[in-house]
């Protein structure tokens, strides 16, 4: 395996049970933050991936899927 590919840190916002958004991060069973609005948590999870480059934000899909959405290689700008 890809020594930089295993050392990403990885963040997924997802739909929470009761209608809000929650931000995970990999390897973690409990969300690191619950936010109300999607886009609230996307820009959360954007926040921390940058702060933990190299990283990379899922976001799920309707149809209950993730892409990725943002990749952090150095913490400066986000790559698509």
């Amino acid at each position: 395996m890809n020594e930089a590919f295993a050392s990403l840190a990885r963040y997924f916002v997802t739909t929470g049970q009761s209608g809000g958004w929650l931000v995970f991060r990999e390897g973690k069973q409990k969300a690191v933050q619950s936010l109300p609005q999607k886009l609230l948590a996307v820009e959360t999870a954007r926040i921390m991936a940058r702060e933990s480059a190299p990283s990379q934000v899922f976001v799920e899909r309707r149809d209950g899927s993730f892409e990725v959405k943002y990749t952090f290689d150095d913490g400066i700008a986000p790559a698509h």
